[in-house]
């Protein structure tokens, strides 16, 4: 720990003194860095989360100049940003888990689910590095542009983990159809209502409900007939409700929202990166790569910004799509593209009015307190963000299409005027 915070005094002096002063000593600060990067280190060695940050703060401090020393620090960075949550199930009856400060655990029915919150907040520190260095570098760090655009684009959704959704996803749709087929149940519809879904799930149920007795479905879900799913469904009841009561909480378990914040910020970010290196003449970089960056950033950006559950992280994302939509060269974006936006913005407004109406709910309780009305008061701020970024995502839009975003503009404002709320 002492050699870790001597690194942090160091790059704080570079920061304090700026690049004219710290010149004569960065290359050894470097060199001393690179040598702990290649050091082998403990699984809770904090040095390299120290790193981590010298190295973006030695950036600041050196500018332009710092850029011969990015291949030293980048390599050990992008191994940080990529790394997964580790994750473990304990069964407490059958085994001891050990109580440590760096793991979280969480009750889901008659297990616990360990996961090592270090390695989430290495991830996170890792991903607002690089958004500095990108900030600080500009067209300096276009080499590693579409790498780490392929690195952050999937980070916009880093609130549930695939697999573990996956594989909840799937179980679910397995307990509906025990339901649906168990001679228990009277009434289809009535084991629904007591089940918390996700926003995706709950469209896959109702999907799966217009065929829920098609015989092609349950051939896929169990071998054999219909007969022999009808049997499977009933030896499974008495087990339905215990798989439930374990996977629905995951389908609202979220992981790091500063992993999602840094990978909302560092979309601009590259985007300028790469314009300006193409403006200059760098190798490899032009229109034509600046155009396939927006592609791929613009629709994981809308989608990701339309299941956001926080309002603040999604007021970010808004702004970061605002600045995408100015930095965008004409050609880049289209019809399509500004539909799917203008779509995401209707999403967000319904589900703002949701959350006033539940609010007002809240208010005119028997039990509101001041306590209660601080929490009011403070989701209301946040809301009020909210939509005035999608008010600064209209102006961008309108300003970068004019007329063709007129109707799309006017679909989304009609309905506002009419709740007292927004006007």
């Amino acid at each position: 720990l002492l050699r870790a915070k001597a690194l942090e005094c160091v790059s704080l002096v570079g920061m304090a003194v700026g690049r004219d002063r710290f010149r004569g000593d960065a290359q050894a600060v470097m060199a001393f860095m690179q040598g702990l990067a290649a050091a082998p280190m403990e699984a809770d060695d904090p040095t390299q989360s120290y790193m981590l940050q010298a190295g973006a703060r030695l950036c600041k401090a050196l500018g332009p100049e710092f850029l011969p020393h990015l291949p030293v620090v980048m390599p050990p960075l992008l191994a940080a940003a990529r790394l997964e949550p580790e994750m473990n199930v304990h069964d407490p009856e059958l085994e001891e888990y050990e109580d440590d400060d760096d793991v979280e655990h969480i009750q889901l029915g008659d297990k616990v689910l360990a996961i090592r919150t270090s390695s989430l907040e290495e991830k996170a520190t890792a991903c607002n590095m690089i958004v500095c260095y990108i900030d600080e570098l500009k067209e300096g760090f276009f080499p590693y542009a579409k790498e780490v655009t392929d690195l952050m684009v999937p980070l916009l959704k880093f609130y549930i983990h695939e697999e573990l959704l996956r594989l909840t996803y799937l179980l679910l749709l397995l307990l509906l159809l025990l339901l649906l087929l168990s001679p228990q149940v009277t009434d289809p519809m009535v084991p629904l209502l007591t089940f918390y879904f996700h926003e995706k799930v709950t469209n896959l149920m109702v999907t799966l409900l217009k065929f829920y007795f098609h015989e092609e479905v349950l051939r896929l879900t169990w071998p054999g007939t219909a007969a022999s799913a009808a049997a499977a469904a009933s030896a499974a009841a008495a087990n339905d409700t215990q798989v439930t009561d374990l996977m629905v909480p995951l389908l609202k378990f979220y992981f790091h929202e500063e992993v999602r914040r840094a990978a909302v910020a560092a979309l601009p970010h590259l985007l300028r990166s790469a314009q300006a290196a193409a403006e200059k003449g760098v190798p490899g970089a032009s229109k034509e790569f600046t155009g396939q960056m927006v592609s791929y950033m613009w629709e994981p950006l809308v989608a990701a910004v339309k299941k956001e559950p926080e309002p603040e992280l999604a007021a970010a994302m808004l702004d970061s799509l605002a600045e995408i939509v100015e930095l965008a060269e004409p050609g880049q974006l289209g019809g399509p593209q500004v539909e799917a936006a203008f779509a995401a913005f209707g999403s967000i407004l319904s589900a703002a009015e949701a959350r006033r109406s539940q609010r007002s709910k809240r208010a005119s309780a028997e039990d509101f307190d001041e306590e209660e009305q601080e929490a009011l008061a403070a989701e209301n701020e946040q809301e009020e963000e909210l939509y005035d970024q999608v008010g600064s995502c209209l102006g961008a839009f309108l300003k970068a299409f004019g007329d063709a975003a007129l109707p799309y503009a006017e679909g989304l404002m009609l309905p506002l005027p009419l709740n007292p709320a927004h006007t």
